[in-house]
């Protein structure tokens, strides 16, 4: 068997720990099996004899007192996870003293039997019981934890209850002996198991505990990761959407120039192929985001009609260039209805399933269609008239990557994001998906929405239609642009000076310096140097200038910049966008303000 002092120290510790809870209870039970003893064995031995065992019992027994104080600290440390600061030293002192109280409250049990008379079978019967059951108590609750105590406290007593035997047994004193002898024997063989038992109950434990920390260490690492993930795909997101956000203000700004049919025509497949970079950028770090765990929905109601007219409204220069329409049908029971609905992941639900409409249809058109379930919920339907789904790839179409019918990998139809986007957007939402299609006669996608009571309509979530670029003109319009990246200020400021704007720019709201000057617009970017972001920014200026114009400008993928826009009331511009997008959010921005 192992030593106490050679196990594992958080071993030792736990034994420690065990033993301290218990001893209370044997000086608590001590103290009354002595007092109980004494008062029916009074008058029936010695009173001189009796006494004197009464008081070793108890001056016994005070020690166990003084062990539960003198290592009371230790104990609530041990308790409160601090083993660091229980030395082994300490715990080694505990064993030596608890040793000593347990061999020597053995000796005081075992002398006892001085009193066995021949005279009084029945005292007789009565302290050996009281024996046996103490050996018994000692073997269950200090073998446990400190077998070496137990061992050597059968060894002291049983040869001194031996002694006692003649006292009270003449011919059958060597069988009864060899009884005690037994008892002892299987009373410290089922110590020792138990002790075994424990320790090996304590190891597991430990192990178990440690491999929690160690899952818990690696738990907190994955979530580590995955906010440095998310932080890095924010930063890369915003940094990479900068160029190309100035790139397209610059081609917008060549298109308004003087140029010839092939210089257009080659202005033309530039945009093109920037859109497709920023569409495909922007597809891969939404999915990202969506699989890495971090993204929550944030539930609220939205007015639908006016967001399906919004986002429609994106799409129907779009829909024209291919010959193709998009109508918007609602039904009776639908209007002016209210959905319970993350805005952000519904827009980029119903944007993904117009897009992805769009590029797999060529004849005919889209229909967005709004009708009543049941009194609680409703149907947001996208049909379209284009190539259809065979029935076998109905639920392979939502896997990354996947794209039907562009087996050569056909840029213009994207990476096969769009409708893994959609499904990982619902299941945030609690929202089911449902298709449906023939190929060759086009699909249906299904959303069910919850519906919500209506609510005061936010004018930030309105639209403009039939409005042209060429109708903008910021002729004696002061605008004021605060933006750090040189690249996109000096393409937005030369936008801004080609519609006559009298412009201002400052690279954070510390480096403003109005003085009298009034701005009519403000375009801000989200993510500024300084004290304030955007938001912060917009916030303050809103303050000092209330009928000015407001747009937050940002590449960031957060979903709270979406929502806390739209609460403030400010048109967001999501980059990079075209010189066409701008000009239509300038003068939404400056029709609200008006």
């Amino acid at each position: 068997m192992t030593p106490a002092s050679k196990l594992e120290p958080g071993v030792q510790r736990e034994l420690f720990r065990l033993g301290y809870k218990n001893i209370l209870a044997s000086g608590v039970g001590g103290f009354a099996a002595a007092a109980l003893l004494g008062l029916t064995l009074w008058g029936m031995r010695p009173s001189n004899g009796l006494l004197i065992w009464i008081v070793c019992a108890f001056c016994t027994n005070s020690f166990a007192w003084f062990l539960h104080f003198a290592f009371r600290k230790h104990s609530l440390l041990l308790a409160h996870g601090d083993s660091s600061r229980v030395s082994l030293r300490a715990v080694a002192r505990w064993r030596y003293l608890h040793t000593i109280f347990v061999v020597a409250s053995a000796c005081v049990w075992a002398g006892i039997c001085a009193l066995l008379s021949i005279s009084d079978p029945r005292v007789n019967t009565l302290i050996l019981v009281s024996v046996l059951g103490i050996l018994a108590f000692a073997a269950s609750s200090h073998g446990v934890h400190n077998i070496l105590s137990f061992q050597l406290s059968a060894l002291i007593s049983i040869p001194i209850l031996l002694i006692f035997l003649r006292n009270a047994f003449t011919q059958s004193v060597l069988p009864i002996g060899i009884l005690f002898v037994m008892f002892g024997v299987v009373c410290t063989l089922i110590a020792r198991n138990a002790n075994r038992t424990m320790i090996e109950a304590v190891r597991l434990r430990l192990s178990n505990e440690r491999l929690a920390e160690q899952r818990s260490q690696e738990a907190h690492r994955a979530d580590q990761a995955n906010r440095d993930k998310s932080s890095f795909l924010a930063a890369a997101a915003h940094d990479m959407r900068q160029p190309v956000h100035a790139l397209l203000m610059l081609q917008g700004l060549l298109r308004q120039t003087k140029a010839s049919q092939q210089q257009q025509e080659i202005l033309d497949q530039m945009q093109a192929a920037t859109s497709t970079i920023g569409q495909l950028f922007d597809s891969v770090m939404e999915l990202s985001r969506l699989e890495s765990g971090t993204a929550r929905a944030r539930m609220e109601p939205v007015d639908i009609e006016a967001f399906l007219t919004d986002r429609v409204s994106q799409y129907t220069s779009v829909a024209a260039q291919k010959g193709l329409r998009i109508r918007v049908h609602k039904s009776a029971s639908t209007r002016g209805a209210w959905v319970n609905a993350d805005l952000v992941l519904l827009m980029r639900i119903v944007d993904n399933l117009i897009g992805n409409a769009l590029r797999y249809t060529e004849v005919g058109g889209l229909l967005i269609s709004l009708r009543k379930h049941s009194a609680r919920k409703l149907y947001l339907e996208v049909w379209d008239t284009g190539i259809g789904i065979p029935l076998r790839d109905l639920e392979r179409v939502f896997d990354p990557y996947v794209q039907l019918g562009n087996e050569v990998r056909n840029r213009e139809k994207g990476l096969g994001l769009g409708l893994s986007i959609v499904k990982n957007s619902a299941q945030l939402m609690g929202v089911p998906v449902e298709v449906k299609s023939r190929p060759g006669r086009g699909s249906r996608f299904r959303l069910l929405l919850g519906r919500v009571a209506a609510q005061p309509s936010n004018p930030a979530c309105a639209s403009l239609e039939g409005s042209s670029l060429e109708e903008l003109s910021l002729i004696d319009r002061k605008v004021l642009v605060i933006e750090d990246d040189p690249m996109v200020t000096n393409a937005l400021l030369a936008v801004l000076a080609l519609w006559g704007a009298e412009v201002r720019h400052a690279t954070s709201y510390d480096e403003l310096r109005l003085e009298a000057w009034n701005p009519h617009l403000i375009l801000c970017d989200q993510r500024l140097p300084g004290r304030f972001d955007g938001l912060d920014t917009l916030d303050r200026l809103k303050a000092s200038y209330p009928t000015a114009a407001l747009i937050l400008q940002t590449g960031e993928m957060a979903p709270e910049i979406p929502i806390m826009a739209q609460a403030k009331g400010y048109i967001l511009l999501i980059k990079p966008v075209t010189i066409e997008v701008l000009g239509e959010s300038i003068k939404r921005a400056l029709a609200l303000s008006a």
